[in-house]
């Protein structure tokens, strides 16, 4: 967990003292902790900013981002919100605090039997060269992705 500025400074460091054997799962901001180091806001532009660049680092190496949980529990709305903008950044781990969350949680991240079909059928016209797939063409970026969730699903 990177809970600091400390932390967030070392992100490179620690990355490079991973080994492909170690069983290393994926890294998580503290936003809350990390808010109260850097005296901001836990929602602050400047906390979503380092998260990003976390999340980046995560997907180019090839880790897990786990989002930390919302701490709003009384609005749904916000919860909502956060899922849709992790899965608009490649992000499919999240922390909870209670349980009320796990379903929408779940329901939100989790990939549908509709995606794994469209990854496979992607990766089959891929294979013949120039394709369309609902209209659009098939390149290797679309291959890619598709070979990637499916890899996650240990396809």
């Amino acid at each position: 967990m990177l809970e600091s500025k400390k932390a967030i400074k070392d992100l490179n460091n620690l990355i490079a003292l991973l080994k492909p054997e170690d069983k290393f799962f994926g890294f998580m901001v503290g936003k809350a902790d990390l808010a109260s180091d850097y005296n901001v806001e836990i929602y602050s532009e400047l906390i979503e900013s380092i998260s990003l660049k976390v999340i980046q680092k995560c997907l180019e190496n090839d880790f897990n981002y786990i989002e930390a949980p919302t701490f709003e529990l009384s609005s749904e709305f916000a919860l909502i919100a956060n899922l849709n903008y992790l899965k608009r950044n490649g992000v499919y781990c999240k922390a909870i605090i209670t349980p009320k969350q796990i379903a929408e949680v779940n329901s939100t991240l989790e990939i549908s039997s509709e995606q794994i079909m469209q990854a496979r059928e992607i990766i089959s016209l891929s294979k013949e060269g120039a394709a369309r797939y609902n209209g659009k063409m098939v390149d290797e970026a679309m291959a890619k992705k598709a070979r990637k969730l499916l890899e996650a699903l240990g396809e």
